[in-house]
């Protein structure tokens, strides 16, 4: 396999100045290149490939042939072939492919609106005819939003390939103004049609959520039961995992849908806010806030961190004073580091914005209980049967303090974090902080006693043993024998 080099050319030429993701996979049968999550080429492959022990080189060869004029990021390699999905995957992330915060003083007509999710797919606000006024209002969650005005004001990001993944999640913050008759559009990704989206029913107040599947067919939609609070703040979040969509309002399962619809809809199209063609959707009155679209659906932990990450009121001492102590509950749902802003406002209504007063605070939170798994299952038949017990605790902040099981504590495998930029956050010197309790062991019968599991912040979890079917460790099969005339 060492002595025969195999090379191919991909088909598409990359583009000077411009990143693009490259995975080349070998599975020991074909050579497949991707390039942007998308396969190239592919060629039969000639065995196994080489064993030889060698070092890597990036940007030229060992004899300095071939070298790279250009830049080089995020280099990998894995100790097996990689799939189509995981070539897509890498090339999206996990984070959002497009994140607008609006977090800008100013924005009128003709503005660019910044993409901090590093996609650099920026928003052009267009404010109609003769409108020169600043639409930035107070924000949800940063400093500022969006204000729209229920007439001509939208804004448009020109799509891409990230921002029309297998999977999706598309959410807000929205600040509705007052119904309409018409659709009201919040966001709608739209090419021939409308590949997803979030809008207001006429008339109304609820939420539709529309998603169209890999044969861009018509849209699978769903109206909300919940109905949004009219001038207040309400997080609104589509997910689709390739089998359901989801809808949550304010951090809460609003509908699951079963929708066996494939990858998302593809295909040239352009993200739009506050507005659309009119064959889609009407104008919006009100505001938005953190609008982002992920190429993957989220966990309700997720939801939750989202809909947390908002502006909450906090409890002062006393109102007038020149210096004041207050206090503030964090959300439910909480587990793992985040950075305190705080903002003050008077009685008539201004809102301070000043960088000064973000990031006052920093460190953990938890409010989430560990989560568990927790099975018996009798095993074996007669005097050697045995029940047997398997434990699964994880939590941020897990503590043997406190655990009781079946199982002792000593007798389950501990894992610790160890992650750089867990370590980096956390400060910790050693022993490392545990998060994950693991494992089995028998006991002599049913029913195993309740197991209790508490985190270091005092969040506690007490379950009940879940009973799986018997499992027999031997058996006898009995088959009839016929013999030919139907004699035994």
């Amino acid at each position: 396999a060492c002595a025969v080099d195999q090379t191919a050319t991909s088909n598409a030429a990359l583009t000077p100045g411009v990143w693009t993701h490259v995975l080349l996979t070998y599975d020991g049968a074909s050579f497949k290149l991707y390039l942007n999550g998308v396969l190239d080429t592919s060629m039969a492959g000639n065995g196994a490939a080489c064993q030889a022990a060698q070092d890597v080189y990036l940007g030229r060869l060992p004899d300095a042939a071939g070298a790279l004029a250009g830049l080089l990021d995020d280099a990998r390699v894995f100790g097996r072939a990689l799939s189509g999905d995981d070539a897509r995957d890498l090339f999206l992330g996990a984070t959002p492919t497009l994140l607008l915060p609006f977090d800008t003083a100013y924005a009128r007509n003709g503005a660019s609106l910044a993409d901090t999710s590093g996609w650099e797919h920026r928003g052009a606000l267009s404010a109609g005819a003769g409108d020169a006024s600043n639409k930035a209002d107070v924000g949800q969650v940063g400093a500022f939003s969006l204000r729209f005005d229920g007439q001509d004001d939208a804004v448009t990001v020109a799509g891409g390939d990230e921002l029309n993944p297998v999977q999706l999640t598309v959410g807000a913050w929205v600040k509705p103004s007052r119904l309409s008759s018409t659709l009201q559009t919040l966001v709608a990704d739209v090419g021939t049609g409308v590949n997803y989206g979030l809008f207001l029913e006429p008339g109304s107040l609820k939420v539709r959520s529309m998603v169209r599947g890999a044969n861009c067919g018509p849209a699978s939609g769903e109206t909300s039961q919940a109905t949004l609070a009219q001038d207040q703040w309400n997080h609104v979040l589509l997910s689709y995992d390739g089998a359901r969509v989801s809808l949550y309002i304010n951090g809460v399962l609003d509908h699951a849908t079963p929708a066996d619809l494939g990858a998302a809809c593809g295909g040239a199209s352009t993200v739009w806010l506050g507005n659309a063609p009119v064959a889609v959707g009407g104008p919006f009155a009100g505001s938005l806030d953190d609008v982002r679209v992920l190429p993957r659906a989220v966990s309700l932990p997720e939801v939750t961190a989202l809909v947390g990450s908002a502006w909450r009121p906090a409890t002062v001492d006393s109102i007038g004073a020149a210096s004041t102590a207050w206090a503030a509950t964090p959300p439910t749902g909480l587990e793992g580091f985040y950075q305190l802003d705080l903002r003050g406002s008077d009685l008539a209504g201004n809102v301070d914005t000043a960088r000064g007063s973000r990031n006052v605070w920093g460190g953990p939170v938890d409010t989430l209980a560990p989560r568990v798994e927790y099975t018996q299952q009798l095993v074996g038949r007669g005097p050697t049967a045995r029940n047997v017990v398997s434990i699964k605790v994880e939590d941020f902040n897990l503590s043997v303090t406190g655990f009781q099981s079946a199982c002792p504590v000593d007798a389950l495998r501990q894992a610790r974090a160890d992650a750089p930029w867990y370590l980096a956050l956390a400060g910790q010197a050693l022993p490392l902080q545990l998060q994950r309790l693991s494992g089995s062991c028998d006991t002599p019968s049913q029913p195993a006693p309740t197991l209790t599991a508490c985190d270091s912040f005092g969040n506690c979890t007490t379950v009940a043993a879940t009973t799986l079917p018997p499992r027999l460790d031997e058996y006898r099969l009995f088959l009839p024998l016929i013999a030919r005339g139907g004699q035994r």
